[in-house]
């Protein structure tokens, strides 16, 4: 099948699937997702010619969770990182050449000022393992709004003994690259590079990126998903080894090369049982901020869609190497009226809050625990302020929906949580912890209660607001 019989076949699904996707009463609201079925990994964002890009890895075909097949990379474009523009898919498998899938990868911009796709191309599920991955690279045109494939494609391969030219043995399924550009040179690395390469360094021998030198084994780490970027004067290497993304904080020298850990830690506690935050990438906006973006995971099938990406979040480091997240200050821009309550007395006993509720929320909680063993939050209540998602603060930590909990430095820190529908984020600690969980797509109540178990607790104070749908189109 070629590309154009592919797009058609794409075309026909979607125009069968956007109805159904934007039906769903359980489909997130303001989190960013395509326009219907399937997507997944977060790729290359960037900021270009005026607006930031998100590309991301989507099967147009079905909702199906796995297998991970014909692959293609979606695109939007937004001014605030809140509100979306989808533009054409930006990468489509050229099964022609044996590339049946456009997986993970990077993007930056050639010396002519046009954005570069790379990324890992694969084969056929029943020639993987005997063929092995290779990186391609896209060539963007002067609006950003489409790419050819690269002359030169494949931009990197592995020899018929697995190896890089003149470097080490590789694992078959490398893939992955994420680009960065320190002090005039541009760097690459790719995961689940294998026990021997770790995580290759590869450095543009050219400002067109589509031609690369290995430099070395920059750590020994090899996951799926690396990124790599500056923050609060040291360097934050991100990957996801199948279970919670992690983060390394170090110092990098590029001559080396190598990456110095020096303290490390888990971004988001709730990836478990192929739920919650997976596949970080992260994009510096115009101001400095460091941007992380995330896939969201853990829907059901057959809804017509499955996925989003988890809210945008602002990266800091504090003065112990410890990563911060917080919630992008643009999402303010959808909330509605706000809400307040404070100093209410919980008594081993739940408390209906009538003034908060919804499906679409942004809550900002502070609360004592006093005697009580647990207290919290509960979204999605009923009527007397059971059922639904407990919040819930503890001795041994942080729980959300029932998952183990995550100890906090302060038990009695605030809590900011959102829910969209389906889709519950909670951060503790300032930032110090994030939590992000899919809840159950069939729970309908839009009550909000706080609660507390075995004993006192006061909500000392709580705002609240409705959260409007981000213009996604």
């Amino acid at each position: 099948m070629n590309r154009h019989e592919l797009l058609q076949q794409a075309g026909d699904a979607l125009k069968l699937a956007v109805p159904r996707a934007q039906a769903d009463p359980s489909r997130p609201a303001f989190h960013f997702r395509a326009p219907a079925q399937r997507m997944n990994d977060p790729n290359g964002p960037i900021f270009h010619r005026g607006w930031h890009h998100i590309f991301y890895q989507t099967n147009p075909l079905t909702d199906i969770t796995k297998p991970f097949g014909t692959n293609f990379w979606g695109h939007a474009r937004s001014r605030d990182l809140v509100n979306w523009e989808h533009l054409p898919f930006a990468l489509i498998p050229d099964h022609a050449s044996g590339e049946f899938g456009c997986w993970s990868g990077t993007v930056g911009v050639n010396g002519e000022d046009n954005l570069v796709l790379l990324y890992t191309s694969v084969p056929d599920r029943q020639d993987r393992g005997r063929i092995p991955f290779q990186q391609r690279a896209a060539i963007g045109d002067a609006e950003d709004r489409s790419f050819r494939p690269c002359d030169g494609n494949p931009i990197l391969a592995l020899d018929d003994r697995l190896r890089l030219p003149g470097g080490p043995v590789m694992d078959p399924t490398w893939r992955d690259p994420y680009l960065w550009v320190h002090r005039g040179r541009t760097f690459m690395t790719i995961g689940m590079g294998g026990a021997e390469a770790g995580s290759p360094l590869f450095e543009a021998a050219d400002s067109s990126l589509t031609r690369w030198t290995f430099r070395g084994s920059m750590c020994p780490v090899s996951a799926e998903c690396p990124n790599f970027f500056p923050l609060g004067g040291h360097w934050v290497y991100l990957y996801s080894p199948f279970d919670a993304v992690e983060y390394r904080i170090g110092d990098f020298d590029p001559d080396t090369p190598s990456f110095t850990e020096l303290d490390g830690g888990i971004v988001d506690h709730g990836c478990r049982d192929w739920n919650g935050f997976y596949a970080s990438n992260v994009h510096a906006a115009p101001d400095g901020r460091q941007i992380l973006h995330g896939w969201v995971r853990g829907f059901e099938e057959g809804h017509g869609w499955n996925g989003c990406l988890a809210l945008p979040r602002e990266l800091t480091l504090d003065d112990n190497l410890v990563l911060r997240q917080q919630p992008i200050r643009e999402l303010r821009t959808l909330r509605g009226p706000e809400r307040q309550v404070a100093g209410m007395l919980l008594d081993n006993a739940s408390q209906p809050l009538p003034d908060v509720a919804g499906s679409q929320l942004e809550l900002r909680v502070h609360m004592e625990r006093l005697s009580a063993e647990a207290c919290g939050i509960r979204l999605r209540a009923d009527a007397s302020g059971n059922g639904g998602v407990a919040i819930g603060l503890s001795d041994a930590g942080l729980v959300v929906d029932e998952q183990p909990p995550v100890p906090l430095a302060d038990e009695n820190a605030e809590l900011h949580i959102f829910l969209d529908r389906c889709v519950v984020e909670v951060f503790a600690d300032g930032g110090r912890v994030a939590f992000t969980r899919v809840i159950r797509q069939d729970l309908w109540d839009t009550g909000v209660a706080a609660w507390s178990r075995g004993g006192v607790a006061v909500l000392d104070r709580m705002s609240g607001w409705s959260m409007g749908a981000a213009d996604i189109r």
